[in-house]
């Protein structure tokens, strides 16, 4: 069950990407600058999980994403923008950073390749 607050990030995020959506064409900083938003809310402990999450930062989350697709088939770059497109949305109001536990799911650069894998 989600918190009140959490609800409220969630809309958050929400209407930021529907504003992206709607009003500009595809943009791949729009998206990566949300996902490094999201990635400077984190807290961690470990030195080593926190290098992590710094050698994240300015990563090219969309590009990984789209590559990713590329190489799984998709062909057509409106097809590539779209699935990407949703992939994104399933990731920032997923649990990919709001539900990040450090001792469970470890360095956060795996638990991203991992959560792309499985989309």
């Amino acid at each position: 069950m989600k918190t009140f607050c959490e609800f409220l990030s969630d809309v958050a995020i929400l209407s930021r990407l529907l504003f992206i959506e709607n009003y500009y064409s595809f943009d791949p900083q729009q998206y990566n600058q949300l996902f490094d938003g999201e990635l400077g809310k984190l807290s961690v402990s470990s030195p080593e999980h926190r290098q992590a999450i710094e050698r994240m930062r300015g990563f090219n989350w969309v590009g990984y994403i789209a590559k990713s697709l590329r190489n799984s088939g998709y062909r057509d770059q409106r097809d590539v923008a779209e699935r990407t497109h949703d992939i994104v949305v399933k990731l920032l109001i997923g649990g990919l950073f709001r539900d990040f536990d450090e001792r469970r799911h470890g360095p956060l650069d795996l638990r991203f390749k991992r959560a792309t894998a499985k989309t």
